[in-house]
């Protein structure tokens, strides 16, 4: 019997797979320790590498889905802690609400805060003036309720000051000290505003 792939030469051996007669150098051992012609050991290469191919495939495809994973794990973890740190800044907003008072906060009193009545006093002047022409009134007691700023500021309020109408466009306003002195150092007129 004659090698399939070389008519002149004597077959020795058969092939593991096709079972094709070869000579002694077409009868190479493949991986297994088995005789196969040179067609078959190709065959045996292809498929080993589509196989690899599909099993690297396989392991890449593991790798994403790892990797997607542990990146769900730490968005998580990051939203876990975000989530603590809230819950640590409420209760310690909670605590200080509980544990810290505020210092009280002190009415408004005409009487002790002279300096800021005027001021209200005479914002309450140039408003009227803006809505009468430019023409400030006769007297204190006849600016209406709503340009003055407080319901605490009362005739017996303005009592301690002194409203002089120097002209239609113009006015002096003037403070009692505590020991009812006129200040000389409080004084507003229309150039101030």
């Amino acid at each position: 019997m004659k090698c399939a792939y070389h008519s002149q030469r004597e077959a020795v051996t058969r092939c593991s797979r096709c079972d094709k007669p070869l000579c002694e150098e077409c009868a190479p051992f493949n991986k297994e320790g088995k005789v196969v012609c040179s067609r078959c050991a190709i065959l045996d290469a292809a498929h080993d590498a589509s196989v690899g191919v599909d099993e690297r495939r396989e392991e890449r495809e593991e790798k994403r889905l790892s990797i997607e994973a542990k990146a769900r794990r730490k968005s998580r973890v990051l939203m876990l802690a975000a989530l603590v740190l809230t819950v640590i800044v409420l209760a310690g907003n909670f605590y200080f609400y509980l544990k810290v008072k505020a210092p009280a906060v002190k009415e408004f009193d005409p009487y002790e805060e002279m300096v800021i009545t005027a001021d209200l006093i005479n914002e309450a002047l140039m408003d009227y003036a803006g809505d009468h022409g430019g023409k400030f009134p006769e007297r204190l007691l006849d600016i209406p309720a709503k340009y003055m700023p407080s319901e605490k500021i009362t005739p017996s309020v303005l009592e301690r000051f002194s409203y002089t109408r120097l002209s239609p466009e113009s006015y002096e306003l003037r403070v009692k000290d505590p020991k009812g002195e006129w200040d000389s150092q409080i004084i507003f007129t229309e150039e101030d505003s």
